[in-house]
């Protein structure tokens, strides 16, 4: 929603923005454009519903900790749905999915310290 050029950032440079053209930009200045309204974001490949219910699932099946589809998922998912809800589709549904996969491992946790 805003034109601006090439961003010099210590991570790397980023940019340039043009109105409906998508840029890959570090979380936290998403987050800080999408809180100005300046963007929209767009969901990681792995906030799908079907794809969580099926890391869901793996979890509930295996006795150890499964691989996740991203680092710091749910760290990730929460800032995501929290600051930008309305742009990710069924986010409701994703919410209960991430919640339902941290009360597994919660779970697993907990039975292995006893």
């Amino acid at each position: 929603n805003f034109t601006h050029g090439i961003m010099h950032l210590i991570q790397g440079d980023v940019g340039p923005f043009k109105p409906g053209l998508p840029v890959s930009v570090p979380l936290w200045l998403a987050v800080n454009l999408r809180q100005r309204q300046r963007c929209r974001l767009v969901k990681p490949g792995w906030m799908e519903v079907a794809r969580l219910e099926e890391v869901r699932d793996m979890e509930k099946e295996e006795v150890l900790f499964t691989e996740m589809p991203a680092n710091n998922i749910f760290v990730v998912g929460n800032i995501v749905l929290d600051c930008a809800k309305e742009d990710i589709e069924k986010a409701d549904e994703v919410m209960m999915v991430l919640r339902d996969i941290w009360d597994i491992r919660q779970a697993k946790l907990r039975r292995s310290v006893d």
